[in-house]
């Protein structure tokens, strides 16, 4: 399929590299989203970028479930490469923000993660950093008029590193500082323990509406970090136990996904 299949309709995000539009494929009318990178840029920026488009979608056919965002097809125009995926509603950052009034209870947070733990289980079964686990990278569908029940997806797998037993370990500073783990802010190597920190912050971020981490800056909040700056404690002993074994400094002593599996509360 090339463009001439499509018709874009309005742009629904944007990047630094390119963006994203809703679209339809013309001869079965169905609504999709395009992601849209820019070759001019991603030459600028090197082969590493190139090579992260190509990664994008062979993880996206990797972690293929209903929890993670279902890639269509890919093409190139003269002036952009474009990822075809599913289209969604919103996303979780901007459903707790803008369109609920209070956050998310222990409960909900329990089916929400119960539900991502799908996508989660097929990044650790194939040794898959994400590197960027946040609310906004979570889509969801909303499936009753209400817009109360959802399903969430995994997706943004740009950031993503497919580790082996040669290549464990990363040093590649990538993500967003407010869900990045410590290891990474300080640019020591680190594996995908590194994710389960973030699930930790995204976690909490939906019970308080914030995160356990604030700053201005990266040197902000790791100094916050490290001088073990108290954060709120959820009172449903379950998800408190959790959070606290997610949101360790030191990734050795984190829990690994599959005690996160293992996770009563998970």
């Amino acid at each position: 399929m090339s463009i001439n299949d499509y018709k874009l309709e309005k742009q629904i995000g944007s990047g630094s590299f390119g963006d994203v539009y809703r679209g339809i494929i013309k001869h079965t009318g169905e609504k999709v989203a395009i992601k849209r990178l820019r070759k001019k840029v991603l030459y600028e920026n090197g082969k590493y970028l190139l090579k992260a488009f190509y990664r994008e979608i062979e993880c996206m056919k990797k972690c293929a479930c209903e929890n993670s965002i279902k890639f269509i097809n890919e093409f190139q125009t003269q002036n952009n490469y474009n990822i075809v995926m599913e289209l969604c509603d919103t996303d979780l950052l901007c459903h707790l923000y803008e369109q609920r009034k209070d956050p998310f209870t222990a409960e909900e947070i329990r089916d929400i993660f119960s539900q991502l733990n799908n996508a989660f289980r097929k990044m650790s079964q194939n040794n898959i950093l994400h590197r960027d686990l946040k609310l906004g990278n979570v889509l969801i569908k909303f499936t009753d008029e209400s817009k109360t029940k959802f399903i969430p997806k995994l997706t943004d797998y740009g950031f993503s590193k497919e580790l082996n037993r040669h290549n464990y370990a990363s040093c590649t500073h990538l993500g967003t500082p407010a869900t990045m783990a410590p290891e990474i802010i300080m640019n020591q190597p680190f594996n995908n323990k590194s994710d389960l920190w973030s699930v930790g912050v995204m976690m909490y971020q939906l019970y308080y509406k914030e995160v356990p981490y604030e700053g201005n800056s990266e040197p902000e909040i790791l100094q916050k970090i490290q001088s073990n700056t108290p954060y709120k404690q959820p009172k449903e002993e379950d998800l408190r136990d959790l959070i606290n074994k997610l949101l360790v400094v030191n990734v050795e002593d984190r829990l690994s996904w599959n005690e996160y599996f293992d996770h009563p509360n998970r």
